[in-house]
């Protein structure tokens, strides 16, 4: 095997375990597993994004904020992006987006631009928790698209996190133009 075979397989191993799933054979990772941590999770993107900046042989020039284009998604880069099986928090999404992308020469996708979105169209809703705080989840519109939230549990013990089945990473998909140029209503 070749050191560009062995850089493409463990960068497979990487993206599947960041999507929690077994890299060997794809099916789900418990939730309890440390994989699904989403710090553990969020440190395998960010390996797995090395990686694919090192098997394109070059890291491209930076192109400063005023200079990147609208953001834009063609219909054949939609294609491109494969559902999890799995449910997977905004930033998942956000991630596997911006991997298809030329984020060097566009906005970059975040998992923020998604849920403000969707709070606007009425699929996830804003949620007091404690002193002034407050988090987005999912309206009962958004349970039918198949945004849940199930406990996972961190370094700080258990939290509720948001999660997007494949048709909702779908739906995400579709709209991801209109999400990331927003027009003012």
């Amino acid at each position: 095997m070749t050191e560009q075979e062995k850089l493409h397989h463990a960068k497979h191993y990487i993206d599947s375990l960041a999507n929690g799933l077994n890299p060997l054979d794809g099916t789900p990772i418990p939730e309890q597993d440390i994989v699904n941590n989403v710090k553990i999770s969020r440190c395998l993107f960010f390996v797995s994004d090395v990686l694919r900046k090192q098997l394109d042989g070059h890291e491209p020039k930076k192109v400063s904020e005023k200079d990147k284009k609208l953001f834009y998604i063609t219909e054949e880069e939609k294609l491109q992006y494969v559902p999890s099986k799995t449910p997977i928090p905004a930033s998942g999404i956000s991630y596997k987006v911006n991997e298809i992308l030329d984020e060097k020469k566009m906005r970059k996708v975040s998992y923020r631009t998604i849920t403000t979105w969707l709070v606007k169209v009425g699929l996830m809703e804003e949620e007091d928790i404690s002193d002034g705080k407050c988090r987005k989840v999912p309206t009962a519109s958004g349970i039918a698209m198949g945004i849940t939230t199930e406990i996972r549990t961190g370094v700080h013990g258990e939290y509720p996190c948001v999660v997007y089945d494949e048709n909702a990473q779908e739906f995400v998909i579709d709209n991801l133009n209109a999400i990331m140029n927003p027009t003012d209503d």
